[in-house]
């Protein structure tokens, strides 16, 4: 009876084990890579310091610390965070999505390429397909302020 016993609770620790890994896996595969840093000075993606040539995937967070800067390519368009500034970066089929926390960015997307930057419930876009460069910065949480550069 006791060899029983023993043996029916080897089988069932060993298909727990076996099965642990396959719940701790995530429930979506890995993305791929959207995205490159072009520039980064006190800069980090999560919790980790980025550096010129990091890859950024779907979901990453960027985020510049004190008086840091980070410049990337999403995509085609490109994103540039000035000091102090947080962001969520996700791909478009054509672009990319951005999220922003706090501080300021700059985006920029040549003619043809899309972004969208979300900030306070605003959802700031190029009108059209042509060259575009605007600046967004998060003032309060009911304010922002938007500049353009080129395109509307």
């Amino acid at each position: 009876m006791r060899t029983l016993l023993r043996s029916g609770l080897a089988v069932v620790l060993t298909a727990a084990l076996v099965g642990m890994p396959v719940m701790a896996a995530p429930a979506n595969s890995a993305s791929a890579p959207f995205g490159v840093v072009l520039q980064a000075n006190r800069a980090q993606m999560g919790t980790v310091i980025t550096s010129v040539g990091s890859i950024i995937y779907e979901g990453d967070r960027l985020e510049t610390v004190g008086d840091g800067t980070l410049r990337a390519r999403l995509g085609g368009p490109q994103i540039y965070l000035r000091p102090n500034t947080a962001a969520e970066v996700h791909s478009l089929s054509n672009g990319f999505s951005a999220s922003l926390m706090h501080g300021t960015v700059v985006v920029s997307s040549a003619k043809g390429q899309d972004f969208q930057l979300l900030a306070d419930g605003a959802t700031i876009r190029p009108v059209g397909t042509q060259e575009t460069v605007a600046q967004v910065s998060w003032v309060n949480a009911k304010e922002l302020l938007l500049t353009s550069n080129r395109g509307a």
